[in-house]
């Protein structure tokens, strides 16, 4: 898989903005169930990055490890720890494998980070996606990102949770936000939305380097 990265061609005669999508776990990462929205922000000349679905399954794994240490289950504990330790070194010796393959390849943080992060606007105890989404937010802030795309299941009470709590964020950062309810259907107006708003993380990206 790396030597077929490096084979591609890129087009890098123009710098492109760096855009996070969080969102609902399922759509965001089904390009069906969001319109192929990666390839239609790469094609209006963006650089996009998503959470890997395994986020959830971290999540869930320290969910049970807070359970497992309020309840005394010491072992337990112990079991779901030492599979999230050997989980991370996993993910580093994969992640090396592309090291200098890919131009903007950040590591992500550990889940328990993202929840600490997203913490700034949202109890930790209001579980679910609503504090993951914005706790990789933050994190794509830090790592010099131009643009948030919030995607969510049309009605979703988390994706209006976060839609909600993304304008305080859109002020605290300055930051170019999108908020696309995904109802199975394309609509018309999607695309001059997404031309649009990459146009703003463009403008984002260059009113930074002057």
């Amino acid at each position: 898989l790396r030597q077929r990265l490096e084979r591609g061609a890129a087009e890098r005669s123009e710098p492109r903005p760096l855009i996070g999508v969080v969102g609902e776990i399922y759509v965001r990462s089904n390009a069906f169930a969001n319109n192929f929205l990666t390839r239609r922000l790469e094609q209006c000349g963006a650089q996009v990055m998503l959470p890997p679905f395994q986020e959830w399954l971290n999540y869930i794994a320290a969910d049970r490890r807070e359970i497992a240490w309020q309840q005394g289950r010491i072992w337990s504990f112990v079991k779901e720890w030492v599979t999230e330790l050997g989980a991370r070194w996993t993910e580093s010796r994969v992640a090396k494998c592309f090291r200098g393959a890919v131009r903007h390849m950040p590591r992500e943080q550990a889940v328990g980070e993202v929840v600490r992060l997203g913490s700034e606007y949202l109890d930790p105890n209001v579980k679910g996606e609503a504090i993951l989404s914005m706790g990789r937010a933050l994190e794509y802030v830090h790592h010099g990102f131009h643009g948030i795309v919030n995607v969510a299941p049309f009605g979703c009470m988390p994706g209006a949770i976060v839609n909600s709590l993304l304008e305080r964020f859109r002020r605290d950062h300055h930051l170019p936000v999108l908020k696309l309810d995904c109802d199975g259907l394309q609509q018309a107006s999607e695309g001059t939305a997404l031309e649009a708003f990459v146009h703003q993380a463009r403008e984002h990206m260059r009113g930074r380097k002057r």
